[in-house]
């Protein structure tokens, strides 16, 4: 039956005196569902088909305690490895649920180096990997102070180099580049005082600008005397 209402139909029929129905003698206790399982278990172990799950021995556990050390501080880089969290597989937690909490610390991880990086901090943890505080990054403090300060110089440089461009020998090409560059600066210098307009204090117009423009078409005046054109 491919009909929906139909199949529905069907199945509470079949089902209309299971659920929620009356019990059959009112007098008679019915055994509940608990007691029939372990009725059914205590079958099962006197046949010997019941297997009981085997512990897992501490050694079989997962350790990811030796993977966390921080490695040494090599050439290049600006402060050491960070402490993670030294996580172990618990006796009786399966692999599915040991991973999921190996991914759950690894997302609180790259959150924490986001905060960081967002908010220039540094949060320290203790030799189990739990967090003990929250200090300021100097490290980067310095970087940043650092760059900011090469810029300022590359930009004095360049000024200065523009300036004494007479005493420095050029190449054609570097000349060109200069020129290009003066040409560039006055061109924006000149739009800038044309978009200006500058109104001074209490000054009020009366009457809108007068635009004095070419016309679009030049007209030969001697040629319209000649042959009367009226424009």
């Amino acid at each position: 039956v491919k009909d929906p209402l139909e199949q529905q139909a069907k199945r509470n029929e079949r089902l209309k005196n299971k659920i929620n129905a009356p019990p059959i003698n009112p007098d008679e206790q019915e055994i509940p569902k608990s007691l029939i399982e372990l009725k059914r278990l205590r079958q099962l172990v006197k046949d010997g088909k019941f297997k009981q799950k085997k512990k897992v021995k501490e050694k079989n556990l997962i350790d990811i305690s030796k993977f966390c050390n921080p490695g040494p501080k090599l050439p290049g880089m600006i402060q050491t490895d960070k402490l993670l969290p030294k996580l172990k597989q618990m006796v009786g937690e399966s692999e599915a649920s040991f991973l999921n909490r190996i991914n759950s610390a690894t997302e609180d991880i790259i959150k924490e180096a986001t905060i960081e990086n967002k908010f220039n901090v540094m949060i320290n943890r203790n030799s189990s990997g739990s967090i003990e505080e929250v200090s300021r990054n100097h490290i980067v403090d310095k970087i940043r102070h650092s760059s900011k300060q090469e810029k300022k110089n590359n930009k004095r440089k360049a000024k200065a180099f523009l300036n004494d461009e007479k005493s420095v020998k050029l190449s054609k090409k570097q000349r060109l580049k200069l020129k290009k560059r003066k040409k560039n600066s006055e061109t924006e210098e000149s739009a800038l005082e044309f978009k200006t307009d500058f109104v001074k204090f209490g000054e009020v117009a009366h009457a809108p600008p007068n635009l004095h423009f070419r016309p679009k078409v030049l007209h030969n005046l001697d040629f319209e005397k000649e042959f009367n054109v009226r424009s």
